[in-house]
């Protein structure tokens, strides 16, 4: 009857210090997960892998992201020379329809593969002599050509930026009428321009307006951004003359 009661005893003694030693292993645990070193890791390398690094990407690749859907899609080559006639190539590299890109100054472009230079293109090429594709530009179909051999000749000056273009549609109504966006509208000869409703034109909009000397919008061209401006009041002193035709588009920044 003794022993038994002491063996009862001892193992009882045993499972409560069992229990003890796992309370204070699961306390250790706790304090270990709490403790600043830990803290460190777990909150800092998580924010540097969810914020600020995972934010950078994501936030580069949207802003890079065309107005059409397809564009991220589609890519060409492009040769930059820094004089006209195609003399001292300093650049080659892939880009994107929809985007404007600001470089060197340039005097003449190649937009396509070099296989498929002398075969109609899609889209159009813009110039400008002034950064973000504004400023007084040159507009060529790449349909009709896949190169800009004298940029001084029409811009004036040694080009900074460049796009490749979605063509505008076109219209040849001539009125105060609503417009609509990536759409080009040839017209009678026009020296300045409102594009925005009456209400809110010291406001900023969005997208560019582009006229142009040349019918479907090509040719000696001025493009302003709407963010900065949304009427241009004199024509013929950037374009060499009066307008014959414009459009509303989208050009996104690099």
């Amino acid at each position: 009857m003794f022993k038994s009661i002491l063996v009862s005893a001892l193992l009882l003694s045993s499972t409560l210090a069992s229990v003890v030693n796992i309370r204070n292993s699961e306390q250790n645990h706790n304090n270990n997960i709490a403790s600043p070193k830990n803290n460190k890791i777990a909150g800092s390398q998580l924010n540097n892998i969810a914020g600020s690094k995972y934010n950078k990407i994501t936030g580069s690749e949207f802003n890079d992201m065309c107005h059409h859907r397809h564009c991220k899609c589609i890519k060409t080559t492009v040769r930059l020379y820094k004089s006209p006639k195609f003399s001292r190539r300093y650049a080659k590299r892939n880009i994107r329809l929809g985007k404007c890109y600001n470089t060197r100054k340039f005097g003449s472009i190649k937009l396509g593969r070099k296989s498929g230079l002398n075969k109609p293109g899609m889209g159009v090429i813009m110039v400008c002599g002034g950064k973000d594709c504004t400023g007084r530009c040159q507009v060529v179909r790449r349909s009709s050509s896949k190169t800009i051999r004298n940029i001084p000749k029409v811009v004036g000056g040694r080009a900074v930026s460049f796009a490749w273009l979605m063509s505008p549609k076109f219209s040849r109504r001539y009125a105060k009428r609503n417009i609509r966006l990536g759409k080009c509208y040839n017209t009678r000869k026009f020296g300045s321009i409102k594009l925005g409703r009456k209400s809110g034109l010291n406001k900023p909009g969005m997208g560019v307006i582009m006229v142009c000397g040349g019918k479907d919008c090509t040719g000696r061209c001025q493009v302003v951004r709407r963010s900065s401006s949304k009427t241009i009041r004199n024509i013929p002193k950037v374009v060499g003359g009066r307008a014959v035709s414009f459009a509303w588009l989208m050009v996104r920044r690099t």
